[in-house]
């Protein structure tokens, strides 16, 4: 927790400092809520309070923070994510970043420090990203992969795939995710189906429902939350 309080207190004397250079570009605020769905796993479900916010130092370079909550109801177990982005712009269509990060949950016994690159890239209707990080969980190694790709079917309705892997400790998980998104000026809600595997313990489909708002950019900031908390279901 301590460590999660320290990385939002970094974030917030970039983001001071970035102000008075620069200006906001975008942010978000969103809630969320997914559940598996077989019932002898105990109908893990879990809601996520989360925010981001983007700071233009240039119109090449930006500073990105993200912050989440997330409770898991059958377990009686919350967990926090902070993650730091540095982002180099370089066109109207490409992008490219460093981030650092953090995800702690006592009760859940994880405490992931962090560090990664990802890139995002639009060409036409389509969006895609793909990021890779590297981490300690317990002094012993953690990686973590992620690519997707979204269609914008026009400016209200978009669907998006995306595949994630974590191997953190002796745990090794992977998703798979459909997820679609229907956007009213800055509002937004979206709804996820999909399939989670946990290596050596079991597999499972779920769902999920989320409402969003965002702020400048019609996407709010460039890249998405990272983190073991954002990418798997009910955990």
């Amino acid at each position: 927790m301590k460590r999660i309080i320290l990385t939002a207190a970094c974030a917030a004397a970039l983001f001071s400092h970035a102000a008075m250079a620069g200006e906001l570009t975008g942010a978000s605020i969103g809630l969320d809520y997914n559940t598996l769905m077989n019932d002898d796993n105990g109908r893990l479900d879990k809601k996520t309070l989360s925010g981001s916010a983007e700071y233009g130092i240039d119109p090449n370079f930006s500073l990105q923070g993200d912050l989440a909550y997330a409770k898991v109801r059958s377990l009686e177990a919350d967990g926090y994510e902070a993650t730091v982005h540095g982002i180099y712009h370089a066109n109207d269509t490409a992008s490219f970043g460093v981030f650092a990060g953090r995800s702690d949950s006592n009760e859940l016994g994880l405490g992931l420090n962090y560090t990664g690159l990802e890139a995002g890239l639009e060409f036409g209707a389509f969006e895609s990203d793909i990021y890779l990080a590297s981490g300690t969980q317990n002094d012993m190694n953690a990686t973590l992969l992620g690519l997707g790709t979204t269609y914008n079917a026009s400016e209200a309705a978009s669907v998006g795939l995306s595949y994630d892997r974590a191997e953190v400790v002796t745990l090794d998980a992977s998703r798979v995710q459909l997820e679609g998104e229907y956007r009213i000026g800055q509002y937004a809600v979206t709804a996820q189906v999909g399939h989670a595997k946990f290596e050596d313990a079991y597999s499972d489909n779920y769902i999920g429902v989320g409402a969003k708002m965002t702020f400048g950019a019609k996407r709010g900031a460039t890249f998405d939350r990272r983190g073991i908390l954002e990418a798997w279901p009910g955990l």
